[in-house]
């Protein structure tokens, strides 16, 4: 029954996706999308109860998919357990309400739709592929499917410059878990999860898979993965940050928490030390962004930091809860802001907007329930900063100062984004009649993901930790919530109300929102500063992106070159002997795509030849 649900789990989507690319009709691929995603959500829902009715673990090899020499092998293979069955259940539930909520938001014509359709659910299949992976071969085949549908999402959205820039930051996570792939086979022998974690060698791959991470994630100084894709709006930034992309990377990190806490005293103390400070700088740049969509995307870095950092403490069970509570919240975060962008005919700026409370009442309620349940108690995501606030506490004072900012920088930018949309009055907010009306699938697909999120609150409370059957402390490491201090849960609530009562005052007002754009007091270059992501993506853009342009353009033509010598048959024979390949690296958009691909096949060619040469 475990094997039947987990291959349903990762074969639904793949089948939306054959489905989809066969559609003739926009009922048809309404309802293929759905019915896919919801075949995939019952599949999740199935293994999830499973999982916690029996504490079920098991893990079985399918094939083998590579063998190098003869001892080495990488098998294709399931891992159903709580990690695992949880993360699948988040994705999944993510995934069908998005699936049911984009006719909302979707304009293009009927061609674009299917091909977007194909790619999203291409991602979904690569994500659940590498989430119920039981070694890091299988995982590595789903990375490089969410890579390829994060690059082919936001291309469709003939946004050329986004794309070449989202290339460069999904190469870096390719590439990242690539070299640890490569250090497994080295040093261990092995890419199963079970010999990597039992080998004290293996602290060797922090390195390579903090960056990947990072990297997948948009964690800082990776965030302008996340600034491109805020760009697009909804549906495809909802797809990458809630989906397949940010939980994806999260997950990596949940799945890989012994490797991060190995060395407490070594590489943890400073891994925490940097992801601590770029939640500061993220929290702090969403809290001054006047563009809604981009402080979400600043959140989302921000709250991934909070993610990683609490894996790197030792503190699994609880990175793991954050990502739940963190994916779900989001998703409904953005479905809520691409309502308002979509009803409202005024520039999509807080200084622009204000007083939709009574006029998109559907929004307000969901953009409502998704900053409680991120911030207030009793719901999860204050129990997850309160753990956090009692994590750092044990590394000294400076920590402690780093994780009381994070708590108050993030209920800060959540209630600001509140208030600055929803209350006051603005006389220059206009509504589009015919976009404020709400389908009632809509309010039904944001129902649902708030009731999971309700649902994970009441396993995560520390009321339900007294009582363990069934309930997220089956994991192992949330008695750490019993321990917290009261004077720490003071503070954090503290801190949570000064948030909310400081964005009340620099958002709330619709006066002051105008004069100041609903930012906190600051002077106007660190203003714009914060509100540009530290001007990270503009340094991306000449310092790496431009730079793989030149390097593509220089294989293109040393690439003509050599087919002009080796066809020797005078110019252009080269051209029409490789047809579509130089063709494509002619076109500027597949260039960087080219040389990275190029340069991958050598280095993993290069790796093979050497392990197998000995």
């Amino acid at each position: 029954m475990v094997e039947i649900a987990a291959y349903s789990l990762v074969m639904a989507p793949l089948a939306g996706a054959l489905l989809s690319a066969g559609a003739r009709t926009d009922a048809v691929l309404r309802a293929t999308g759905i019915v896919s995603a919801g075949l995939t959500w019952i599949s999740a829902l199935a293994l999830v109860g499973m999982t916690f009715r029996v504490m079920l673990e098991t893990s079985w090899d399918v094939v083998n998919w590579m063998v190098i020499g003869k001892d080495i092998a990488v098998t294709v293979g399931f891992l159903v357990d709580s990690t695992s069955a949880i993360t699948a259940f988040i994705i999944a539930s993510t995934n069908l309400a998005v699936h049911i909520c984009k006719s909302a938001f979707e304009t293009a014509a009927f061609a674009h739709r299917c091909r977007h359709d194909v790619v999203a659910h291409l991602g979904t299949f690569s994500a659940m592929l590498a989430v119920m992976a039981n070694n890091y071969g299988m995982l590595y085949l789903g990375w490089e499917g969410v890579a390829l549908s994060v690059w082919l999402l936001v291309r469709l959205r003939g946004d050329t410059g986004a794309a070449a820039r989202i290339l460069v930051f999904q190469s870096l996570a390719s590439l990242g878990l690539l070299s640890a792939l490569v250090f497994m086979l080295v040093q261990v022998g092995s890419v199963a999860f079970v010999d990597v974690f039992d080998n004290s060698a293996a602290v060797i791959m922090v390195l390579p898979l903090a960056v990947a991470a990072f990297a997948r994630a948009g964690l800082w100084p990776l965030h302008p993965l996340l600034e491109n894709v805020a760009r697009l709006g909804v549906p495809v930034s909802a797809f990458v940050q809630s989906v397949f992309a940010v939980p994806l990377g999260l997950y990596l990190i949940v799945r890989s928490w012994p490797l991060l806490s190995a060395q407490a005293e070594g590489l943890a103390f400073p891994l925490i030390g940097v992801v601590a400070t770029g939640a500061v700088l993220m929290a702090a740049c969403a809290a001054f962004a006047h563009d809604p969509r981009r402080s979400l995307a600043y959140s989302t870095s921000s709250q991934g930091a909070v993610t990683m950092a609490l894996a790197a403490m030792g503190m699994p069970a609880i990175a793991l809860l954050q990502l739940s509570i963190h994916t779900i919240g989001k998703c409904v975060l953005l479905m809520s802001a691409g309502l308002v962008e979509r009803a409202s005919s005024s520039a999509f700026e807080l200084v622009s907007l204000g007083g939709l409370r009574n006029h998109l009442k559907t929004a307000y309620r969901f953009f409502f329930a998704a900053t409680i349940a991120l911030v207030s108690p009793p719901f999860a995501g204050f129990w997850v900063l309160l753990s956090f606030l009692d994590g750092v506490a044990a590394f000294g004072p400076t920590f402690v100062i780093l994780g009381g900012l994070i708590v108050l920088l993030t209920a800060i930018h959540l209630f600001r984004l509140l208030f600055g949309i929803f209350m006051g009055t603005n006389p220059s907010t206009v509504i589009r009649e015919q976009s404020s009306t709400v389908h009632p699938a809509f309010i039904a697909g944001l129902s649902g993901l708030v009731l999971v999120a309700l649902w994970i609150s009441d396993q995560a409370s520390p009321l339900r930790l007294l009582a363990p059957p069934r309930s997220l402390s089956s994991m192992g490491a949330l008695p750490e919530l019993v321990q917290v201090e009261s004077i720490l849960g003071i503070a954090c609530l503290v801190l949570t109300l000064a948030g909310c009562g400081w964005a009340w005052v620099v958002a709330g007002d619709s006066r002051k929102r105008a004069a100041t754009g609903g930012s906190l007091p600051a002077s106007k270059p660190l203003r714009y500063l914060l509100d540009r992501g530290l001007l990270f993506d503009g340094l991306y853009a000449v310092v790496i992106v431009r730079p793989i342009y030149w390097l593509a353009d220089r294989i293109t033509t040393i690439a003509d070159v050599g087919i002009e010598l080796l066809c020797m048959r005078g110019p252009g024979t080269g051209i029409r002997v490789c047809g579509w390949l130089v063709g494509s690296l002619h076109d500027g958009r597949f260039a960087p795509a080219a040389a990275i691909a190029v340069l991958t096949a050598a280095a993993v060619l290069a790796a093979v030849v050497w392990l197998t040469s000995g």
